[in-house]
């Protein structure tokens, strides 16, 4: 069952989800066509539709009995072979609606600018289809020349309509020498953006294959930087995805071993401290969601600080700082990078006393983020002070700006004495302080502060919490 909806498409009922929105109501802007003050809306994650025989027609003679083709077997079933891939069966024949319309759609560039104006799209980033294959194989000279074949082919199709569709040219990174050369001559051809494998040798994990942490990549980011390209790691181009079979085996795939692979680049370049010795390099992860991102950023921090006698090198900022985030912009359409936001004074840093409990752990990164330098003196944990324990009636000295740890919380310490009185005596005046039992309590109002005393640490709250 099949139910027609606007723009003369067939939504069959599997896809019905897909018109499912939020709504505009109330927004004052919004991207549909026509619009008035329309959002520029960029479709990051595109795909080509290439005639099936482009690699067999364009390749050198010596590779084309290996290029992926499709085989009919004896039943008549259509079977998709590459050399890094198990078999895939095709099922092109059992679609229907608008399954079939996008199998079909995208192999004109005019037709692609009609969907583009239907559907409110101002640009689109244009990557392989049938193309992803390029990289499924364990011979990186043989993926090269795959990859100029895409680059050779996106270029004749949408080099002339760039400003709105914008392909990636194709780097097979195993082949250090041969994608140096590819950079400087895609830069040359007008190409703005760069696919890489999530992985520069297809396969599984083997430690002796070379990474994009190693410095072995240096000429290739330098290569890049000098030519202003960006960077992108599209999902399923570093192994096989298709590792379950069976039940779930669709959504195991897709989540385990299609998705969560592009993480491992991400991390390669930011842990390793190639955006310190390459600072205007830049790169975006493609079709990866973006759900993962705050859980790698505090994971890859929380790992420099808890490993730091193994993490080398280290680092003049923690992990995530690192250029993650899109800033500056990836230069997509219009010739040009974003540039730096405009500029706006600093909010003044809040100051935190004594007694102001960062109780999460990722508030604690952001605290110790704040506090941490190259050059910063180790941190000191509460209780663990050097010489005699104070005794009540001395003064306990607070050094300023330096974070030091107390109960699970890194707190920024606060320049003021502090005294523990003697049990007290008679009345005492409430406004500068107030000793109840084990506790001290200072200030008055939102600004009181109560601390209490507890065998060898110093323990702090704000009072009323």
């Amino acid at each position: 069952m099949s139910t027609p909806v606007a723009n003369d498409i067939v939504v069959n009922d599997e896809n019905r989800w897909r018109l499912q929105s939020p709504g505009h109501q109330g927004w004052t802007r919004t991207a549909r066509p026509g619009a008035p003050n329309k959002y520029f809306i960029v479709s990051a994650d595109c795909h080509a539709n290439e005639p099936s025989s482009l690699w067999a027609d364009r390749i050198d003679q010596k590779y084309k009995e290996r290029v992926p083709r499709v085989i009919t077997d004896d039943k008549g079933v259509q079977w998709r072979i590459s050399e890094g891939h198990r078999p895939d069966r095709l099922r092109v024949s059992e679609l229907e609606g608008e399954d079939m319309a996008r199998q079909k759609a995208g192999a004109d560039p005019r037709e692609r600018l009609r969907d583009q104006d239907r559907d409110g799209v101002d640009a689109e980033v244009v990557f392989p289809n049938k193309g992803l294959s390029m990289w499924a194989t364990p011979d990186p000279i043989f993926a090269q020349a795959q990859c100029r074949v895409w680059n050779e082919w996106a270029w004749e199709t949408f080099g002339a309509y760039v400003e709105r569709m914008s392909p990636a040219a194709a780097l097979a990174t195993g082949d250090l020498e041969g994608s140096i050369a590819e950079v400087q001559r895609v830069a040359r051809l007008g190409f703005r953006i760069l696919t890489l494998p999530c992985k520069p040798i297809w396969g599984g994990h083997d430690v002796e294959h070379p990474n994009y942490n190693l410095p072995h990549f240096n000429p290739l980011w330098a290569a890049i930087q000098d030519a202003d390209l960006a960077i992108t790691f599209h999902v399923s181009t570093g192994r096989d995805p298709r590792a379950a079979r069976g039940n779930g085996g669709a959504v195991i795939n897709y989540v385990s071993h299609s998705l969560s692979p592009t993480i491992e680049p991400a991390a390669n370049l930011c842990a390793s401290g190639v955006f310190e010795r390459f600072p205007r390099l830049r790169f975006a992860t493609i079709e990866a969601g973006i759900g993962w991102l705050p859980w790698l950023l505090t994971a890859m921090d929380e790992a420099y600080l808890k490993h730091h006698f193994w993490v080398r090198p280290k680092l003049a900022k923690l992990p995530s700082p690192q250029r993650v985030l899109p800033s500056p912009r990836l230069r997509l359409v219009r010739g040009r990078p974003a540039g730096p936001r405009p500029h706006r004074e600093p909010r003044p840093r809040r100051q935190r006393h004594v007694g102001q409990r960062l109780s999460s752990p990722r508030r604690q990164l952001a605290a110790f983020r704040r506090g941490h330098r190259a050059d910063d003196e180790p941190s000191e944990r509460a209780g663990a002070r050097e010489g005699p324990r104070p005794q009540r009636g001395e003064a306990l000295p607070l050094q300023g700006s330096r974070v030091v740890r107390g109960l699970g919380a890194i707190m920024r310490e606060r320049v003021c004495p502090l005294t523990l009185p003697s049990p007290p005596s008679g009345e005492r005046d409430e406004e500068e302080s107030s000793f109840q039992g084990e506790s001290l309590s200072l200030g008055e109002g939102e600004g009181r502060v109560r601390v209490a005393l507890r065998s060898r640490r110093v323990r702090a709250s704000r009072a009323g919490r």
